[in-house]
């Protein structure tokens, strides 16, 4: 016998005929024609070495080493879905985003110099800058709109008084 990984739609197989009692069933929940689900199995039971099921007019069940095997098709197949939604993950997850609220004064003077350092340290940041008055920039912020406010107020929150 070779050292072979199985296949994981076979897998798929044994699992639906455990579930459904059928090789047809288990074919078309697959999306496979019968005639090939029937064969993907036989190979399985000669590359394993061992009958998986028993064929009969009425369906198919499995042997006691289908089971076995079934066990543990259930386990591959879970970490394998597991491993695609990882993935599916990691593909649409978007870079890291950071919303910059600043006062006219502050935006037009200082912004530019500090969103050109904060770049080079940090290149996979999108920084969204938004330009408000310092009393709309602190609302802003209180809200939650913005992740950082910057206003040209000497001490503290500026006052309108």
């Amino acid at each position: 016998m070779t050292r072979r990984w199985p296949d994981l739609t076979t897998l798929e197989l044994l699992v639906g005929i455990d579930d459904h009692g059928s090789l047809s069933a288990a074919s078309r929940l697959a999306h496979i024609a019968q005639p090939n689900a029937s064969r993907a199995v036989k190979a399985l039971e000669r590359q394993l070495g061992m009958p998986l099921i028993h064929r009969k007019s009425t369906g198919a069940t499995l042997t006691p080493q289908g089971t076995v095997i079934v066990h543990w098709a259930r386990r591959v197949l879970a970490n394998s879905r597991q491993l695609l939604d990882v993935a599916e993950g990691m593909r649409t997850e978007r870079s890291a985003e950071l919303t910059v609220c600043a006062s006219m004064t502050v935006a037009e003077h200082l912004i530019p110099a500090w969103l050109g350092v904060f770049r080079s340290l940090h290149p996979g940041v999108t920084v969204h800058l938004q330009v408000y008055n310092s009393t709309r920039v602190l609302e802003a912020v209180e809200v939650g709109m913005c992740d950082l406010g910057f206003v040209e107020c000497p001490r503290g929150p500026c006052s309108s008084a």
